[in-house]
């Protein structure tokens, strides 16, 4: 997931450098290519956040929670 958004980030500052005209070309209104892009990257870094915090929470913080629980009743 975090490759996704990394290669989403890469490829709207690539378009941005090489391709500014369509970048700003008008979608609907004042939405541009470029806005579009942005709003779009903006969403899926959020999603990739919840994607992460669901994962940390299934996986990672039991982990977490044992290795406390055994490091404070080794004391």
């Amino acid at each position: 997931m975090t490759g996704a958004v990394l290669g989403l980030y890469l490829l709207n500052v690539v378009l941005a450098a090489v391709a500014p005209d369509f970048m700003g070309a008008v979608l609907l209104g004042p939405l541009s290519v470029g806005l579009a892009s942005g709003l779009v990257l903006c969403a899926a870094t959020a999603g990739a956040v919840q994607w992460y915090a669901r994962y940390a929470a299934a996986h990672l913080d039991p982990v977490a929670e044992r290795l406390l629980a055994r490091r404070e009743g080794g004391r």
